[in-house]
Order: C-alpha cells, then sequence, then structure tokens
C-alpha cells in the first residue's frame, strides 16, 4: 500500500516495517514541525474490506487504549481516515533514529543475545506480559519481532510490547475492555458467556507464529495466560543460545555463562502440557533473582 503524505493529523515518512495486516510508518504531526516522531500503523489495502481483518486491527486499539505500563507500548491515537483504519503510538528507535526490535537486536548479534543484555530486557519482557495476563489479557503473539526497542544516547535499552492485534481477554476477567469492540452487531458479548458460567480462557485459533506457538494453540484449543509463557520461554530460549529450535540441552548446556535463572524460566516455560506449565508471566516473574526483579513486586506466599 503506497501512503499518501498526510494521513488526518500525521504527515507520514518512510516506511519502517509491513505485515500481514499492514504497513508502520515514522510519521510526526504537521503543527509540530517534525520535531516528535510517532509511528502510524495502516490497515492494508488489501484487508480493507475483511471485517474480521478490520475488528483485528481495531481490536489493537481498543487494548492499548487500556493498558499503560512502562513496558507496553504508548498508544497515541487511532481512528479511521477514508475508510483506512490506523494506529498511532509512540516510535521506538535506536540511538540513531532508525526503528529498532529485539529481532533486529538478535539478527545484529548473530541470534543471540549478550548475558547482560538478557538481564536487562527479560525482566522488562516479562514484566509486561506478567502485566497483560493480570489484567486478563492474552496477546497470542510473542515473539521477537514483537518487542520494540527504545536505544538512549548510552546504548541503554527499553522494551516495549507491542502488537497486541491478536490479544483477546478471558471472560473471566473483570479487565474494562472486552473483545467485541462495537455492540449491536448480533454477537455474543463475553458479558453474555460470563452469565452462563466463564472460563478463564479465550478462543483459540491458527493465529500467531508458528515457531512460536504453544502446543494447543497449534491445535486451535481454548487459550489462556499459560499459551503465552510457552511463547515468552521458546523465545528466551532462542535469545539465550541462538539456536533456531529448542532442544533437550538447558540453556546454560550450551552457554556456560548464562546465569541458572534462565534454565528455570525456561523449564517452568517450555512444558507441552500445560497444566503443568507456569501459570501466568507472573509465576516466572518470581523466578527472577531479587535484583532483577522489578522494583515494587514482591515474592507472594503462593511462590
Amino acid at each position: 500500500m503506497t501512503a499518501k503524505a498526510t494521513f488526518g493529523p500525521y504527515v507520514l515518512g518512510e516506511k519502517v516495517g509491513e505485515g500481514g495486516m499492514g504497513a508502520v510508518y515514522q510519521a510526526h504531526r504537521g503543527s509540530d514541525d517534525g520535531q516528535e516522531h510517532y509511528a502510524v500503523k495502516l490497515l492494508s489495502v488489501t484487508n480493507i474490506d475483511s471485517e474480521e481483518d478490520k475488528k483485528r486491527f481495531l481490536q489493537e486499539c481498543k487494548a492499548l487504549e487500556h493498558v499503560q505500563h512502562p513496558h507496553i507500548l504508548e498508544l497515541i491515537d487511532y481512528g479511521v481516515e477514508d475508510g483506512v483504519p490506523y494506529l498511532v503510538t509512540e516510535f521506538c528507535t535506536d540511538r540513531n533514529g532508525a526503528s529498532l526490535s529485539l529481532g533486529a537486536l538478535a539478527e545484529r548479534c548473530n541470534g543471540v543475545l549478550e548475558v547482560h543484555t538478557l538481564k536487562v530486557l527479560v525482566p522488562q519482557i516479562c514484566w509486561a506480559l506478567s502485566y497483560t495476563h493480570q489484567l486478563g489479557m492474552v496477546h497470542r503473539d510473542i515473539k521477537p519481532e514483537n518487542v520494540l526497542l527504545q536505544e538512549n544516547t548510552y546504548g541503554g535499552l527499553t522494551t516495549k510490547l507491542g502488537d497486541f492485534g491478536l490479544a483477546s481477554v478471558t471472560v473471566d476477567s473483570d479487565y474494562i475492555w472486552r473483545p467485541s469492540w462495537e455492540e449491536g452487531e448480533g454477537e455474543t458479548t463475553d458479558d453474555d458467556e460470563a452469565e452462563e458460567g466463564g472460563s478463564d480462557e479465550v478462543d483459540g485459533n491458527f493465529s500467531g507464529t508458528y515457531d512460536y506457538m504453544s502446543p494447543e494453540q497449534m491445535d486451535g484449543e481454548p487459550l489462556d495466560a499459560r499459551s503465552d509463557v510457552f511463547s515468552f520461554g521458546v523465545m528466551l530460549y532462542r535469545l539465550a543460545t541462538g539456536y533456531d529450535r529448542v532442544t533437550f540441552e538447558k540453556p546454560t548446556e550450551i552457554n556456560g555463562e548464562l546465569p541458572a535463572w534462565i534454565d528455570e524460566m525456561v523449564a517452568r516455560a517450555i512444558v507441552p502440557d500445560r497444566e503443568e506449565r507456569a501459570k501466568s508471566a507472573l509465576e516466572l516473574l518470581f523466578l527472577l533473582p531479587d535484583d532483577l526483579r522489578p522494583g515494587g513486586i514482591q515474592r507472594s506466599v503462593a511462590y
């Protein structure tokens, strides 16, 4: 899709990413002389006629609208312009101003991150994912490309979990947002389902990224936070070892410089039987040593 020069109040610049749903452009407000940059995501022209794709796109907008966390991508604006849905978020870059994701960083490092980098980034990602799980949300597409990075002038990195286009919410949650972002369309709402008994799972389907999918996601089963935990574990294993698939070797057996808590996280996350898996990212968060655990998060009696 070739974007016009302006889209609402935003002046579009370079295309910085493209996927099945659409493209992302670097942009700035026409009124601020380009001093502050944003990321503008547009639904592709091939998806505009698909009600399901439009629903997924606006679902991401609604999800981000009610999520505020230092390590989750900040929503700036969203709407529809000339029939095209758009989403505006903060723009994450490296120190040179180029867009940066965890996937791109891993490529720069030949697929394996340094131990000191893992110690900085893993707690941040785990905290963000834990927060979404506490809100009753299931991300359903955890992978390096969906973790954006902001690099400061000194090389310090801050993670921002993004791409909530597949996110769903468990129907027992008290979270104020529901996946049915429009009412009155004759669809069964989550509140209706909750009145019938409720569940702590969301409908599954074969959406996501195959290499990081949990077994139950591959099978199209209903999903809960444990599916995200599995995907997170696969991502951690690959980033810590440089392997492109999970093996029977522990991460520390592949790289002796890795700390033992990475083994523990992987062991609790990558379990085929979800009944034996960590229940949410919060459980993984408590496996971190005290000096790496985000401030204010204390070990619960339950753990």
